[in-house]
């Protein structure tokens, strides 16, 4: 389930990430020969995964999801809700938290949890979701192959939306 909440001109969707499991495995099974219910699946389960791992490493520390930390260290007070501490907090107002690329999670996370077994398989969904993703740009070929990434023995996922006529 998705939440929206807003604080002035500043929307805030907050998504389960159990929803996306749930939504891309059903999208999955009910795929069949459909490539872009397929391609839905996956998409959706990446996002799942990706938002799962975060969850874990934010219980671990918050600061483990950030892509990088500046130098003031306005990022770190910001994720750990440290305005009331600053000398200025409005300083926090104009400070992006930007997260991590999902290699980057990935990496962090193996340091704290055991995912040898399942580390070859993510960096695998991780590829084939940036493949069909990337074929789905405006100005890009209709179609992806996904053999090279390791995929299912489909050939190729097709966008029926750019393809010429």
């Amino acid at each position: 389930m998705a939440y929206v909440s807003s604080q002035g001109t500043k929307r805030t969707i907050q998504i389960d990430p159990v929803d996306f499991l749930e939504e891309g495995i059903d999208e999955f099974l009910q795929s069949g020969a459909k490539p872009v219910k397929l391609a839905s699946a996956v998409v959706k389960l990446m996002a799942a995964t990706e938002l799962l791992l975060k969850e874990e490493l934010e219980r671990i520390c918050p600061a483990l999801v950030l892509d990088k930390v500046d130098d003031d260290g306005l990022q770190v007070a910001k994720a750990f809700g440290l305005a009331k501490e600053l000398i200025n907090p409005k300083q926090l107002e104009s400070v992006e938290l930007k997260t991590a690329p999902f290699p980057k999670l990935l990496n962090r996370a193996t340091k704290f949890i055991d995912l040898k077994e399942a580390r070859p398989s993510l960096e695998k969904l991780y590829k084939i979701r940036n493949a069909l993703v990337s074929s789905l740009r405006p100005g890009r070929s209709g179609s992806q192959s996904i053999a090279d990434q390791g995929g299912p023995s489909l050939t190729r996922i097709t966008n029926p939306r750019q393809q010429k006529i």
